[in-house]
C-alpha cells in the first residue's frame, strides 16, 4: 500500500480536527504560554513553527514503527541539526531519586523529585561561552558578567564543593518567590532535616549539566540587577532548545514553572 498523502481529507475531517484542537488545548492548559505565543502560530512568522510541529509529529511517529519501515520513510526528516531545523534535546535517565513526572530512575532511594549532584562552584562562563552552549539567541543579556547577589535566605549559605541534594518543586499552581522561599525554609524532609533553601544561579547551571532533561526551572537564590528590577535565572525549553533566561523576582510565577531547592 502506498503511503497515505491524501491532506485534502484532513480538512473534511471534522472529527479529526475537532480531536486536534482539544489536544492543543490541553496542551497549551499543560504548559500555559502567554496568548502572544498561540496567536503567532497563524501568523506568516509562525509558519516555521508549524513546519516544526509537523516534523516532529512525524519523528515521533516513526519512532513507534518497525524498524524496518523507518529505514525507508522520509529521509529528508532525518540527518544532523540545522540553524532552522535543530534536533530535540536529548532526554537522559536521572542519576536523582524518582525522576521528575515519572520518567525512568536509576535505583537512587531518594525521595521523589530530588536529585543528588556535584556541585563545584566554578565561576559561570563568559556570556560568549554560553551563547555557544545555548545558541547565539537563547540566553538572556542578564548574564552578560554583571554582578549578582545572593537572596537574604542563602547569605552564609555553604559553597564547599561536593555533592548537594536538588529538589525540583513542582507547586501544581501559581506561586511567588517570596511564598517558595518560605515553604523550602519551613519544609522538612529525611535528605532536608533542616529545611531547603532556594539555588542560586550557579547552582541551576550545573544542576542543568547534569539533568538535561529537566527545565522550567526558577533559581531563587541570587539576582542581578536590570535598572531597579530584580532578576533571577530561569532555564526553559520547548523541546529543540534549551534557554538560558531571566525573569523578576517580584510577582506571581505560573504553574508550569518549577522552583529548583537545595537541601540545607
Amino acid at each position: 500500500m502506498g503511503k497515505r498523502t491524501d491532506y485534502a481529507a484532513l480538512r473534511a475531517g471534522f472529527g479529526l480536527a475537532r480531536g486536534l484542537s482539544d489536544e492543543f488545548i490541553q496542551a497549551c492548559e499543560r504548559i500555559n504560554p502567554p496568548i502572544e505565543a498561540i496567536h503567532r502560530l497563524v501568523t506568516p512568522n509562525g509558519q516555521k513553527t508549524m513546519d516544526e510541529i509537523v516534523r516532529r509529529a512525524v519523528a515521533d511517529w516513526q519512532a513507534e514503527q518497525p524498524a524496518s519501515a523507518n529505514q525507508t520513510s522520509h529521509k529528508a526528516l532525518s540527518g544532523s541539526a540545522t540553524a532552522d531545523r535543530p534536533q530535540p534535546p536529548t532526554f537522559v535517565e536521572s542519576k536523582g531519586g524518582h525522576a521528575y513526572r515519572d520518567a525512568p530512575t536509576n535505583g537512587n532511594k531518594l525521595p521523589a523529585d530530588h536529585y543528588s549532584v556535584r556541585v563545584t562552584y566554578a565561576p559561570m562562563p563568559s556570556f560568549a561561552d554560553l551563547k555557544k552552549e545555548f545558541g547565539e539567541d537563547n540566553v538572556s543579556v542578564i548574564f552578560d558578567g554583571r554582578e549578582w547577589k545572593l537572596d537574604s535566605s542563602c547569605v552564609g549559605m555553604d559553597r564547599t564543593p561536593g555533592e548537594k541534594i536538588f529538589l525540583v518543586k513542582d507547586f501544581g499552581r501559581g506561586w511567588e518567590s517570596e511564598e517558595a522561599i518560605a515553604w523550602g525554609r519551613d519544609e522538612r524532609t529525611s535528605v532536608a532535616p533542616n529545611g531547603y533553601r532556594p539555588a542560586t544561579h550557579e547552582e541551576e547551571y550545573e544542576f542543568q549539566k547534569a539533568h538535561p532533561e529537566i527545565f522550567n526551572l526558577v533559581a531563587l537564590g541570587s539576582f542581578a540587577l536590570d535598572g531597579d528590577i530584580r532578576c533571577v535565572a530561569y532555564l526553559w525549553s520547548d523541546g529543540y532548545r534549551r534557554c538560558l533566561d531571566c525573569g523578576k523576582f517580584d510577582g506571581e510565577w505560573v504553574a508550569s514553572y518549577r522552583c529548583l531547592f537545595v537541601s540545607k
